[in-house]
């Protein structure tokens, strides 16, 4: 189908870095484009890999300067003997000249500027481009640091890769370097002025995530604060939400693409999970129990050595293979029939209700009326209007700063664009062995589908009493680069994927399992099987290890429930593309 574009500009230019080079430059709805005078050949900058545009003009004694049209795109280009696209950096100068002042010549240059940046804002009036006589507002970033997590690499990498793109898109930020173990999540929660911020970045592994979700869910205006887009940079070891929003988006997974989704993306649905054992917790990516738990905290003592210590842990404990007895407790998919009855919501929507057989009737696939105010921002419930959510309390971790290089407070006041509450003093990192505190609750978001956490479970509600290797439970498509776990989710699907690791599985067949996820084909792996839920209650009878962890971290346990809030968060994707290109090499 052809797309109708709209001319906004066109003029004559000469292109750097010679500047011998006489062209025709006409600007669209949808890209930029320049022919030679001479050639006739063209050349095309498509505006949706462009991140952002400057207009100078350099002094050098001339009578009349020229001026300078800077353009910083980063189209998706294979390079030689690779079968995937990767985002390079490309910049175009464009020396305006030829007209009768220097201030003519800069006005030519940053009207063209202003335009660009018009284009590129998302749902702007397009055909008031021309005419705008300011620039769109800068972006405004809340961007965390967790100079630690992973190779504790994340320091170098903002300042070599994540500043320069940046301030190519002059976007805002204020800059948090963390200290300890529930820091961003302290920040988050007592910010006065958050609703400034566009977009909150976490440069880091997805601990300091879920510290930042369970920060926005204690503040008095978490209802507002939790639909704040997250960006993901991956600076830690599991990165699953990166992973998912590049997955989704259709974007290699490196740098360069974390970065530019994070900078040109749209706000995408995120579900959020709540979490009782028996105090609540929020979870965004992954409840774990069982060998990948294991692997993942067992091998955090080799973290310096990067992705490989997941296989080489992962080895080791399928040598192990220890089981464990449990029952697993969920709510499928296609009953999704609400705990609290939600009748009047269903009808006045056009969901689908179930008659019961005392007359009454509840909603198939759909939540409370709680929750379903609670998605259109509109509940009831006076002790959540007031923020009633309590105070969240988090054990300090501790890290041995033997074996971690902590960076100057001179490197981090070097770093341009940021403020820092503490005078960039640091004390330790976030740790990731230390236990994942709770949202003391004492009125929580309301259960739409789980009973109380002392209640049994719905008889609606299917029941699995076995043998186990593991137990992982993932609300978004990856928890990690190479771990494909839910291949039929998609991000805000409002569905908890559950993958269960049966008790009888063989060594081989648990290897073929670990082979085949970063593909997501270990549904076909014998004692595999993979289940929807919209809520689960998981409780071991006999367990050989007490660690089970919540987006990566340890958290305290004996019984355990959860529930999928479909789209309560928001995390920036770029839009998919029909075809895409998966899981390429890390940068």
């Amino acid at each position: 189908m052809n797309v109708q574009t709209n001319l906004y500009f066109k003029d004559d230019f000469s292109l750097g870095p010679g500047f011998k080079t006489n062209l025709t430059v006409s600007l669209t709805s949808d890209s930029i484009t320049y022919e030679s005078n001479s050639t006739k050949t063209s050349q095309k900058i498509k505006l949706e890999d462009i991140i952002g545009a400057t207009a100078r003009q350099l002094h050098t004694g001339n009578d009349i300067e020229s001026a300078y049209i800077h353009i910083y795109s980063y189209p998706l280009k294979k390079r030689v003997l690779s079968t995937t696209a990767k985002r390079q950096r490309l910049e175009h100068v464009f020396a305006v000249s030829g007209k009768d002042s220097s201030v003519a010549n800069l006005e030519i240059a940053e009207k063209w500027v202003r335009c660009i940046k018009w284009l590129l804002v998302k749902n702007s009036d397009i055909n008031l481009a021309t005419t705008r006589e300011d620039n769109p507002p800068r972006q405004q970033f809340l961007i965390f640091i967790n100079p630690f997590g992973g190779k504790g690499s994340a320091m170098n990498l903002f300042k070599k890769k994540v500043k320069p793109m940046l301030e190519e898109a002059d976007v805002q930020y204020e800059l948090i370097v963390t200290e300890h173990m529930g820091h961003a999540k302290e920040i988050v929660q007592n910010m006065k002025d958050f609703k400034k911020f566009d977009c909150i970045v976490c440069c880091s592994g997805d601990g300091i995530i879920n510290e930042v979700i369970n920060g926005l869910m204690s503040r008095p205006d978490w209802q507002e604060a939790i639909k704040t887009p997250f960006g993901h940079i991956p600076c830690g070891s599991g990165n699953g939400l990166c992973a998912s929003s590049l997955y989704h988006s259709g974007e290699p997974f490196d740098m360069i693409s974390s970065i530019f989704t994070v900078l040109r993306g749209e706000e995408w649905p995120l579900d959020i999970v709540k979490v009782q054992s028996p105090e609540v917790h929020y979870s965004f990516l992954c409840i774990v129990f069982g060998i990948v738990s294991d692997v993942d905290i067992e091998s955090e003592k080799y973290r310096k050595v990067g992705d490989i210590r997941f296989s080489v842990m992962a080895l080791k404990k399928i040598i192990e293979k220890r089981t464990f007895s449990g029952k697993l407790s969920y709510l499928p998919v296609e009953n999704g029939d609400c705990v609290n009855g939600a009748s009047s919501t269903c009808s006045s929507r056009g969901d689908e209700t179930v008659e019961l057989s005392d007359g009454t009737s509840k909603c198939k696939e759909h939540g409370s009326e709680e929750q379903r105010n609670l998605e259109d921002g509109k509940l009831e419930d006076n002790n959540l209007k007031d923020g009633n959510l309590g105070d969240g309390i988090l054990n300090d971790g501790t890290l041995d700063k033997s074996k971690s290089e902590q960076p100057s407070s001179d490197e981090i006041s070097n770093l341009k664009g940021e403020k820092l509450d503490n005078g960039g003093k640091l004390d330790h990192g976030n740790a990731s062995n230390g236990i994942l505190g709770s949202v003391n609750l004492a009125s929580g978001i309301p259960n739409k589908f789980m009973p109380n956490f002392h209640e049994p479970i719905p008889e609606s509600w299917n029941v699995i009493e076995d043998d186990f290797v593991g137990w992982v439970f993932v609300s978004t498509t990856h928890i990690g680069k190479s771990m494909f776990c839910a291949p039929e989710g998609s991000l805000g699907d409002g569905i908890i994927h559950c993958m269960c690791l049966n008790g009888d599985m063989s060594r081989s067949d648990l290897i073929n399992t670990l082979g085949k996820m970063e593909r997501g084909e270990h549904a076909s792996v014998n004692g595999v099987y993979m289940l929807k839920a919209r809520a689960f209650r998981i409780e071991p009878f006999s367990a050989t290890s007490e660690i089970i962890t919540i987006d990566g971290e340890v958290f305290n346990w004996s019984k355990l429930q959860a529930e999928v809030y479909g789209g309560l968060g928001r995390v920036r994707c770029c839009r998919p593309a029909e075809s895409t290109n998966r899981n390429s090499d890390e940068q």
